[in-house]
């Protein structure tokens, strides 16, 4: 697949620059500004197409163009520390050339003199040097668009500009980039789906897709293009490929709980078109508390599998109190939000606490769900998971938090049935049906895991007298053996710790 190229003219010159509906508001917002101010930001976010609309303005006002790469040519030519006499410099030459200045990447030079041998002032130009660049606009009549993609400027220079600010692509803006980038095979897809299922995504994710995609149908549909966004430019961070493949439906003895999931997460988050058509909006808080074994990580490889590019994991491979933890969660919570709507999957949440009830990370949580900026994250669905109801701070899950409880219980008669009948079904070990109903009844108060754990026990002992070619014994034999095995466990772990509130499946 070929990408746009761009035609020369007749004239020998570039043909005009091609912006989505959203550019084109925002260039001209931008020029209707300019007649307004001496200076002008464009604050959009990285890879929205920033520089495309300055070069454009760039092109319309036969402005002069001035990237960060000019002003650093400029230090190497001075010395390195005169950076601020070589911002000076280069914008006063490119004044010389024509009555209009658009300065690009004006974050990225703050932020650098931040980071550098600046770094114990303010982010921002020393204010001679806004004085010097404000009096020569002043004194010659010229005009300053500065590029960013954050509002804050350096204090003199906000006072004085007007800022205009493009939101996120929208449909129309999805359209005019897939066309572009991707050509026919695009053109008729539904692309207020695609925006629906995806919100978030930008220019540079939407070339890269498009490069990627291996063309293969004349005409793709909305659903075909959202497959192949899934696998190029909507990313969890989570491998699918190394979670235990799980399907909610073989979760056994969690029939509520998968319910209440469906009705208040899944389909709202699935559906998209119907629930704005409805008014339907997933839950943001949902907290699954329950002894271990009971089903609560297999929940959530469930999801992982079920909604692939919109569920995104935090558990204990990210160490609560180091240096780096705050870091990833951060990372994770902003690809959660350009995925959105999307699930964040906290596992062992008491776990990340305990330590004095993490004080920064429960704050994040409680700004997430229901802070100042909390919608900037409503597309965010927050799943924790806890052993002790009682470890979770009552402000996290009051109302409007974690607004849905739900208990993961231990499987009753029926449920234990189905769970061993899907465990046996994968080996050679066969109960009769009256052994089966004795096994049963043995494991009252087992959780899912204490029976795949006996399942396992009772295989192994199986397999061993068929290498050792000892007696074979009666299928009820080898669970009687692996009950014991692991009774004989449990007193061991109470006698070790004989105060533990832990409870690990069943009862001795």
């Amino acid at each position: 697949m070929k990408l746009a190229k761009i035609i020369p003219s007749k004239n020998g010159r570039k043909a005009a620059i091609k912006l989505s509906p959203s550019q084109k508001k925002a260039f001209t917002e931008t020029k209707e500004k300019l007649q307004k101010s001496a200076i002008v930001a464009l604050n959009i976010s990285s890879n929205y197409g920033k520089s495309t609309i300055l070069k454009a303005l760039t092109k319309d006002l036969k402005a002069e163009y001035v990237r960060l790469a000019d002003i650093f040519l400029t230090v190497e030519k001075t010395e390195a520390f005169r950076v601020e006499e070589a911002i000076y410099k280069t914008i006063i030459e490119a004044f010389e050339k024509s009555e209009v200045v658009i300065l690009d990447d004006f974050t990225t030079i703050e932020g650098a003199l931040a980071e550098s041998y600046y770094a114990r002032r303010p982010i921002g130009l020393e204010e001679f040097t806004v004085d010097a660049i404000l009096n020569h606009l002043q004194d010659h009549d010229k005009k300053l668009i500065l590029g960013v993609n954050r509002s804050y400027l350096s204090h003199k220079f906000y006072v004085e500009c007007l800022t205009v600010d493009m939101e996120k692509l929208n449909a129309k803006d999805y359209a005019f980039f897939f066309k572009k980038f991707g050509g026919i095979a695009f053109s008729k897809v539904d692309y207020k789906r695609i925006h629906q299922y995806s919100g978030n995504l930008n220019v540079n994710q939407i070339k890269r897709a498009c490069k990627l995609i291996e063309v293969e149908e004349k005409s793709y549909s909305a659903t075909q293009l959202i497959e192949e966004l899934e696998k190029h430019a909507i990313v969890s961070n989570v491998d699918r490929k190394d979670v235990e493949k799980v399907k909610l439906s073989e979760l056994k003895g969690l029939d509520e709980v998968i319910k209440q999931l469906e009705i208040d997460v899944i389909t709202p988050l699935e559906n998209p078109e119907l629930a704005e058509e409805y008014g339907m909006t997933p839950k943001r808080g949902v907290l699954l508390y329950g002894s271990p074994g009971t089903g609560k990580t297999s929940v959530g490889k469930a999801l992982a599998h079920r909604l692939k590019s919109k569920f995104f994991l935090i558990d204990g491979t990210i160490i609560s109190g180091t240096g780096n933890f705050y870091r990833e969660v951060h990372r994770i919570m902003a690809a959660a939000r350009n995925n959105a709507p999307s699930i964040v999957f906290i596992d062992d949440c008491d776990l990340l606490l305990e330590n004095g009830r993490d004080e920064g990370f429960y704050r994040y949580l409680l700004t997430l769900l229901d802070g100042l900026e909390s919608k900037a994250n409503k597309g965010i669905t927050v799943v924790m998971t806890t052993m002790l109801l009682s470890s979770i701070p009552d402000a996290l899950i009051r109302s409007g938090r974690i607004e849905l409880w739900l208990e993961m219980k231990l499987p009753n008669e029926e449920a234990r049935m189905d769970i061993l009948k899907t465990y046996l079904s994968k080996g050679k070990l066969q109960p009769s049906k009256a052994e089966l109903a004795t096994i049963i009844k043995e494991t009252d108060g087992f959780t899912g895991a204490d029976l795949k754990r006996l399942v396992s026990d009772a295989t192994n002992i199986y397999g061993y007298d068929m290498v050792k070619k000892n007696k074979i014994a009666k299928p009820l034999v080898y669970f009687e053996k692996a009950l014991e095995r692991l009774k004989k466990l449990r007193k061991q772990f109470y006698k070790t710790d004989p105060n533990s509130s832990t409870k690990i499946g069943f009862q001795s």
